[in-house]
């Protein structure tokens, strides 16, 4: 059968969802637990390979394996020999044929910013701080001129390899800036993103918010596909995956 999991990670201690030779990654240590579960180490299939560092609310991956164990009773069983940071939170059946990243409509991710000179004692490893106050209302007006499809060449960074054969257009359907109290929140939907795109558009977002760039030039740095004309890449901790979307299959975890 082809299972498709759900999984919430904290990505701190690993060099991402892609098996590499560098560092531990999510994975190789999620592998070790199917393997102390089922007794074989089916290929995986993720639906992103995520930076190391960055975290997910519902990172999604299929794999084909053959067990008597109920895909209801598969998550704890998991859970039981995978490390308190990462977790299965549900399983189901799907097609053969399904491939969790070929498959994917949509991707969403979130960028946390926490607006404040002094950093949270509780979660400071789960956003980016930005001591001076930022505008989220400029910010908002920004995020609108990233919607559409465009070249987002200025927002991929060095060493991609989407960059490298000229596949650089993406279709962002949302993208929206909400502050609660001290906390921003930048959320991106699209069908695909370029190495770093987020970071850099959360960056871009922040130069906008503090008043160093207007809302206005965003159109002009797409089009001018220059990298140096956007604003930093974010470091990683701030971002989140936080779902993905199948076609008749709607996946959300608010």
């Amino acid at each position: 059968m082809n299972f498709l999991l759900t999984l919430a990670y904290d990505g701190t201690n690993y060099c991402g969802f892609q098996v590499q030779p560098n560092g531990r990654s999510v994975a190789a240590v999620f592998q070790d637990a199917l393997e102390a579960v089922l007794g074989a180490r089916p290929d995986i299939k993720g639906c992103s390979r995520t930076d190391a560092g960055v975290h997910a609310l519902g990172f999604m991956l299929n794999f084909h394996a053959d067990t008597r164990i109920p895909p209801e009773k598969l998550p704890l069983a998991l859970n039981q020999h995978l490390p308190p940071d990462i977790r299965v939170l549900a399983v189901r059946v799907v097609p053969e044929d399904f491939h969790a990243r070929y498959a994917a409509h949509t991707k969403t991710y979130l960028y946390r910013i926490h607006n404040h000179p002094i950093d949270s004692p509780f979660d400071a490893a789960y956003y980016t701080r930005m001591p001076k106050h930022l505008d989220e209302v400029r910010m908002q007006a920004a995020a609108q001129q990233f919607v559409g499809t465009h070249d987002f060449l200025a927002l991929c960074a060095a060493g991609s390899s989407a960059a490298a054969h000229g596949d650089t257009v993406r279709t962002i359907t949302d993208c929206h800036v909400t502050r609660r109290g001290d906390e921003i929140d930048i959320e991106v939907t699209a069908d695909g993103y370029l190495y770093n795109m987020v970071r850099i558009l959360a960056g871009t977002l922040c130069e906008v918010g503090a008043g160093r760039m207007q809302p206005e030039q965003i159109p002009g740095i797409l089009a001018g596909c220059d990298r140096s004309q956007a604003g930093p890449t974010l470091p990683a901790k701030g971002l989140f995956l936080k779902c993905v979307e199948y076609p008749d299959m709607k996946e959300n975890h608010s």
